[in-house]
């Protein structure tokens, strides 16, 4: 890893190749790091460039100029080593400060010298879209309702057939095989009268559960 890794970014509402005309000038770097010399060896047109670094410090730097909405991203990356030996840690530390505050001085110049005069909030072109990317990438007509939507107070509907009020089911009273003569009990059901029939014998008993006030019809 180089001893200075800079990395910078700067929004400017200009167009990337009106930026590239002038960060890749041999000028604007020279006054920006006079310790150093840029050599280019990949020139990318309206995307930026890359140099070789000469001088006091060696390694490489970098220009990328990614289109951004109304304007760019300018990226500058500078990874360098002492030409001569090591440095002092606090002497680094400088050394590092000076790049950054630099580079971050030289871009807040041109950012200032190229939207002068423009209207805060206001690109040099109408954007397209809305002015934030929604938060959800499903859009909301698109989702299925996970059921009929229940009223805020009401109560959940109950679970089951519903049973209608006024007319509970009769209970259906047990009667021990004890009680009955014969074998084989059947139970026959009615509309509202439960049956209950032993095979062999003329015993039946009424026991639909309400009380009449004397004995089942035999």
């Amino acid at each position: 890893m180089s001893l200075v890794d800079l990395a910078d970014d700067t929004f400017v509402v200009a167009e990337p190749a009106r930026l590239a005309r002038r960060l890749t000038a041999a000028e604007f770097w020279r006054a920006c790091w006079p310790s150093v010399r840029l050599d280019p060896y990949h020139d990318r047109g309206a995307e930026g460039m890359r140099w070789y670094v000469r001088g006091e410090f060696t390694g490489t730097a970098e220009l990328w100029l990614e289109p951004c909405r109304d304007g760019t991203v300018v990226h500058v990356f500078l990874r360098v080593d002492p030409a001569r030996g090591q440095l002092p840690g606090r002497r680094l530390a400088r050394v590092r400060r000076e790049f950054a505050v630099a580079v971050k001085s030289a871009m807040f110049a041109l950012k200032d010298e190229i939207e002068a005069g423009r209207t805060v909030g206001v690109g040099p072109r109408p954007l397209l879209g809305p002015a934030e990317p929604p938060t959800c990438s499903v859009p909301a007509g698109d989702l299925e309702p996970a059921g009929d939507p229940v009223p805020a107070g009401d109560p959940q509907p109950p679970v089951g057939d519903p049973v209608p009020a006024g007319d509970p089911q009769p209970p259906v009273e047990k009667v021990p095989s004890g009680e009955l003569a014969g074998d084989d009990p059947k139970v026959v059901d009615q509309p509202g009268v439960h049956v209950v029939t032993v095979a062999g014998a003329q015993d039946r008993r009424r026991v639909d559960g309400r009380d009449d006030g004397g004995p089942g019809a035999r």
